[in-house]
């Protein structure tokens, strides 16, 4: 890895080197990733460190190299190296992820205490949780019951409904919670039953029958999701036999929808015209009337973004779709290494779309990816020679135990809602990168079982974990400061608030 210098490559000393591309190959980008026991590769490399497989003492596990061109010249080269070299789990990050090629010092897996501890003294075990901007949080606990506290509140939480029924509590079944866009109602799923609660007058506002009865007479069995609409004019309840969509105005039925088995996402388009499910099938509703508009192919899993009236679904390939028709406009064909099925979509100003996977961070322009669609190509291939000018930029993912070791999982992946941290949780660690540097603001070791607890971003943007008995948050922006090299006037690094200054 250290032979590689970017002022001395061309586009055929690499290739003559570590042979084709076989993660990317563009007019402008070259990319490459090995397991260690390619030693065909290693040894013509200079790279094989003791042994001859990839899987002894100090030998590399997994290479990756990425090589912007401009003509034949090699102008920017980013390369990352990852060690094997453990029997068994570690508990320190910075020994599972090894070292950086050209930074040696450089250390990945600070462990980030956090910034905050709520404790919402419920034995029952914590479910499910909402934070809002302005510091309201609401919880549902394994019975169902829907409780509140402010930030920064002393005292014993505050009960808002109570248990669906003591004796039905779950220790594996998730309750459904969703608070509309004006905070006033909060709304929650669970044993076959929906209750809102009117936060402003304090009082419940919708409670739908006897459990398991829906407000059609149809039982919903298990609720899979509740989701508001961005204007707050709907409620979309899905159960896995039948699902409804509600008016707030009055909480009256407007539509009866075909009940799904298995939801593992719903979401309103911005206009909230649209109602998105993601389950067995991939859905595309009209939510006034509940009709079908489309139904999508290889789309039942990864996951999709919207803007405007365009919606993008990271499956097998990038699918986007009109959302006023309800039909597929084109579809984007990654390399077959890639995983898709495992990235995560966001959209900037201006039709950005960024691509989180696990080796790159890719930024396509949608308006080009649509000009290419019109031209005629309704597939347009991230691969071969030609370039591909919806590709804005594309950046290398550094490597971690996730793609190392067999017993870890990638189970979430998250940007927060500003944009700034790509998260990703592989049991027991989450780990945090700057999206703008890809560089590791550090990571946090979880101790409770995976199915234990949930993480994701309050409404002011600050890094929740959520256990069975206290909600942990993390301020990524403060962290960041606190660990960011000051400069003095005169432009010299000062050493960031709290470390010890030499004498």
């Amino acid at each position: 890895m250290d032979s590689l210098a970017q002022g001395d490559e061309t586009r055929q000393s690499l290739r003559a080197k570590m042979g084709p591309p076989n993660l990317l190959e563009l007019q402008s980008i070259y990319a490459w990733e090995w397991e260690g026991d390619r030693t065909d590769i290693l040894w013509s490399a200079g790279w094989v460190y003791g042994g001859s497989g990839g899987h002894k003492e100090g030998s590399p596990k997994v290479f990756r190299v990425l090589a912007r061109f401009e003509g034949d010249r090699v102008i920017r080269m980013e390369r990352d190296v990852a060690f094997y070299k453990f029997n068994t789990l570690p508990s320190d990050p910075d020994k599972v992820w090894g070292a950086w090629s050209g930074d040696r010092h450089r250390r990945r897996g600070r462990l980030l205490p956090p910034s905050e501890c709520i404790r919402m003294e419920r034995s029952s075990g914590l479910k499910s949780v909402l934070m809002l901007p302005e510091g309201r949080i609401f919880a549902v606990d394994a019975h169902g019951a829907l409780w509140a506290r402010g930030m920064g509140q002393t005292g014993p939480s505050s009960g808002l409904l109570d248990s669906v029924d003591a004796r039905e509590g779950s220790e594996t079944a998730v309750p459904r919670l969703a608070v509309d866009p004006s905070g006033r109602f909060v709304a929650v799923g669970f044993q076959g039953k929906v209750r809102v609660w009117d936060n402003r007058e304090n009082c419940r506002v919708l409670d739908l029958g006897e459990p398991g009865i829906g407000p059609v007479g149809t039982s919903f069995s298990e609720i899979q999701e509740v989701v508001f609409s961005p204007n707050g004019q709907w409620l979309a309840v899905l159960g896995s036999r039948a699902s409804v969509l509600l008016k707030t105005a009055d909480w009256k039925a407007a539509a009866r929808l075909a009940g799904e088995d298995k939801v593992s996402r719903a979401a309103f388009s911005p206009d909230s015209r649209r109602l998105i499910i993601q389950g067995g099938r991939f859905q595309i509703l009209d939510a006034a009337s509940g009709d079908l508009l489309g139904e999508l192919a290889d789309a039942s899993s990864g996951s999709f973004a919207m803007q405007g009236s365009r919606l993008v679904i990271s499956g097998v390939e990038l699918q986007v779709v009109d959302l006023e028709t309800g039909r597929e406009l084109g579809r984007i064909r990654r390399p077959p290494t890639s995983s898709t099925t495992a990235s995560e979509l966001r959209f900037s100003s201006g039709g950005v779309c960024t691509v989180y996977t696990r080796e790159t961070l890719e930024q396509w322009s949608l308006i080009e990816v649509e000009r290419s669609f019109r031209a005629g190509s309704k597939r347009l291939e991230l691969s071969g020679d030609a370039e591909v000018p919806a590709l804005l930029d594309i950046r290398m993912v550094p490597i971690s135990p996730a793609s190392l070791f067999p017993w870890y999982t990638t189970t979430e992946r998250l940007f927060s809602p500003d944009g700034q941290w790509l998260v990703d949780h592989w049991h027991p660690y989450i780990q945090i990168l700057s999206a703008t540097t890809l560089q590791p603001l550090g990571s946090i070791r979880i101790t409770e079982k995976p199915e234990d607890i949930r993480i994701g971003f309050s409404g002011d943007g600050r890094l929740f974990v959520l256990t069975p008995n206290e909600i942990r948050l993390w301020n990524l922006a403060s962290i960041q400061a606190e660990t960011t090299p000051r400069k003095n006037p005169e432009g010299k690094g000062l050493p960031a608030k709290g470390s010890a200054m030499g004498h």
